[in-house]
């Protein structure tokens, strides 16, 4: 299966930038050869990925005002009906992962455009609940944050083929809030510890 890992951070972002080259170091290094993996990445970043990884494809993707208007439209039921009416109820993003015949969309970290997706797989990573648990912190919450958070994670951790956290209490935490079946959790210290699972049990 083709199993299409999205990065987000560039190099000035610190913790994520590394956390999403060692996931995609890791699985590359351990899973099964019969994984084809492609890396997407924002456009601004295409070339810097395909220097650090010049053994993988590389594509990349918009995240433009447009791209986030129909994002919204399509992430209402209303919306979705309006859009699939004129032919438009795959996004951008999609239709370029049905493009390249991707079974699993793996987000590396919190990517709004999860939200995107109607027909296919993905697998998404949760770092923090920072938004739950100090609230108070307007640094956190505030412009809005907090239900900028809450929209993102009740819509897309439920549906999400597996969800990837730091700690069993960030488990714990999104089965109370979101509803996500333990069986769906992997908590490995935001490191890839488990493989990815077998085509069958995407694709069924």
């Amino acid at each position: 299966p083709r199993v299409a890992l999205v990065v987000l951070s560039d190099l000035g972002a610190g913790g994520a930038h590394g956390y999403e080259v060692g996931v995609i170091s890791a699985l590359t290094n351990r899973s099964a050869p019969s994984f084809d993996y492609l890396i997407f990445a924002p456009k601004k970043l295409m070339t810097a990925t395909e220097k650090r990884f010049p053994n993988l494809e590389v594509c990349y993707y918009r995240s433009g005002l447009l791209t986030m208007l129909f994002l919204s439209l399509r992430n209402s039921l209303q919306g979705y009906k309006i859009l699939k009416a004129i032919g438009l109820c795959h996004g951008r993003l999609e239709r370029t992962f049905s493009k390249h015949k991707i079974s699993l969309v793996y987000f590396l970290s919190p990517n709004p455009l999860a939200l995107d997706l109607v027909y296919t797989p993905m697998i998404n990573t949760v770092w923090d609940l920072g938004h739950r648990d100090i609230p108070e912190f307007v640094e956190i919450t505030g412009d809005r944050h907090f239900e900028e958070r809450e929209i993102f994670f009740k819509h897309v951790l439920p549906k999400s083929f597996r969800v990837v956290v730091d700690t069993k209490k960030t488990s714990d935490q999104i089965q109370l809030f979101y509803g996500v079946q333990l069986s769906r959790i992997i908590v490995s210290g935001l490191l890839p510890v488990k493989p990815l699972p077998t085509h069958d049990r995407i694709t069924n």
